[in-house]
């Protein structure tokens, strides 16, 4: 179980994991919420939009000088 909502510890350490300035920080908390949105049966959607994490993912898509861009675009292609 990789979380049991949105106010687990978690699911917060890697809310504050992507927004940090480490890129390493960043991949690990992409991967952790590429995964939680990879759950087949009821992916908690509305907890990572309610969190805030969406326009975040957005500016990565953005920056393609960044790894997590790549990451991202790559981890949802892989899917």
């Amino acid at each position: 179980v990789l979380t049991d909502g949105p106010h687990h510890p978690i699911f917060d350490d890697n809310r504050r994991l992507i927004f940090s300035e480490t890129i390493e920080q960043q991949l690990q908390a992409m991967q952790y919420f590429r995964q939680l949105l990879s759950v087949e049966n009821e992916p908690p959607i509305d907890d990572v939009i309610g969190a805030g994490l969406v326009p975040r993912f957005v500016q990565f898509l953005e920056n393609d000088s960044q790894r997590v861009s790549m990451y991202l675009r790559q981890s949802f292609l892989d899917k």
